[in-house]
């Protein structure tokens, strides 16, 4: 089932809204429910404004992941955005701490400059209402906030969440923000996989710390947080050991030396029956000189399975493809056929083509490491 809907589409980046968002709606419906007035006039307008100014400034602050991350060549495959914050999926890390310390930073820096920048808006606000705010941060279930003007507290919640989104995001508690900077100041000093050994136990700590606390003062959202975290800083880890564990492999370890060739005059019926029953879906295309000419996939022979018999190998021949070395890091090419699309690649040593990368193999070689992390 798809857990998100396509709200947009920014640099390519497609921005997608996680269906529990609807859970927020509804907790506003249910806020409203002992007073209808809630959702009527000037009041539902800046309630619904304010929800969507919350998620506004989360895209914004994951957007400042995904532009810092396209400075240093790393793609964002999307942004979702949850009731319970946003994440930037990036196709990897930056290798070197410096630019993963960079990336990390970019998202809180967005908050601050977004607080910093609204903070003059405070002069709309009359002075003697600025002066009971102290009173309100001192006593937040006190009735100072209601003396405020719709908008006027709109300002102040605008500058106020700003901040908190940056500094949340700031404490050193893996997957969040500052558990990424402290884990790439560790890794100027240590190998990857240990400082996200350290950053992750410290992320989980802090995790166990939120949940229980949550707990006990009854706070449920902030005890999902505290989950997620928990949660999410295991995945990481167990990602950074699987990434670990497959740069010590080259393409040599994976690559299907027997493998079988076809040919531009062949029947493009008796291809489509092998590849129904064969164990092979992907197929490397030759000349009757013996001339690598091209590709063809099981994407393209699943769309044309039902075409007339006559139609020609040529014609569903692709040339995307890019040959590679039997000494090639197995890392590198994962990526490279992850951001290329590519399902089968030729591989070479000392220029003789001893073999293919199909990319069922690379899933199958995958599944197999990560049940030897288990």
């Amino acid at each position: 089932m798809n857990t998100a809907i396509r709200i947009a589409t920014i640099w390519g980046i497609p921005i997608r809204l996680h269906w529990t968002f609807v859970l927020v709606m509804g907790w506003l419906v249910y806020l409203g429910i002992p007073d209808w007035q809630y959702f009527r006039g000037e009041r539902a307008f800046w309630m619904f404004l304010s929800v969507f100014v919350v998620f506004f400034c989360i895209l914004l602050h994951e957007l400042g992941h995904a532009f810092m991350a396209k400075r240093y060549g790393v793609q964002t495959l999307q942004i979702m955005l949850s009731p319970i914050g946003g994440q930037a999926v990036l196709e990897r890390m930056p290798k070197q701490p410096r630019k993963e310390l960079l990336v990390a930073l970019a998202g809180p820096i967005v908050n601050l400059c977004l607080a910093i920048i609204a903070t003059p808006l405070l002069y709309l606000i009359p002075t003697d209402k600025l002066a009971r705010l102290p009173q309100f941060f001192a006593n937040p279930y006190g009735n100072t906030f209601l003396r405020l003007d719709y908008d006027e507290r709109f300002i102040i919640g605008f500058i106020v969440l700003n901040f908190l989104v940056a500094v949340f995001n700031l404490l050193p508690a893996f997957p969040l923000d500052g558990g990424r900077i402290l884990r790439a100041l560790l890794s100027l000093r240590m190998n990857k996989l240990g400082a996200t050994r350290i950053a992750t136990f410290l992320g989980q700590g802090f995790a166990g710390v939120i949940v229980i606390f949550s707990l006990s003062n009854y706070n449920w959202l902030m005890a999902v947080i505290g989950l997620f975290i928990f949660i999410s800083a295991s995945m990481e880890y167990r990602y950074v050991k699987l990434d670990s564990k497959l740069n010590s492999f080259s393409v040599r370890d994976i690559l299907r030396a027997r493998f079988t060739k076809i040919y531009l005059i062949d029947s493009l019926a008796e291809i489509i029956k092998n590849w129904k029953e064969g164990s092979e879906k992907n197929f490397l295309v030759f000349d009757h000189e013996q001339r690598l000419t091209g590709v063809l996939t099981s994407p393209v022979l699943m769309e044309h399975k039902d075409f007339p018999t006559t139609s020609s190998v040529e014609e569903l021949t692709s040339l995307d493809y890019e040959g590679v070395e039997a000494t090639d890091s197995l890392m590198t090419i994962i990526r490279m056929m992850q951001e290329k699309d590519y399902e089968i690649l030729p591989v070479y040593e000392n220029q003789e083509l001893v073999g293919v990368v199909d990319w069922n193999d690379v899933e199958h070689f995958i599944r197999i490491q990560k049940e030897k992390l288990r």
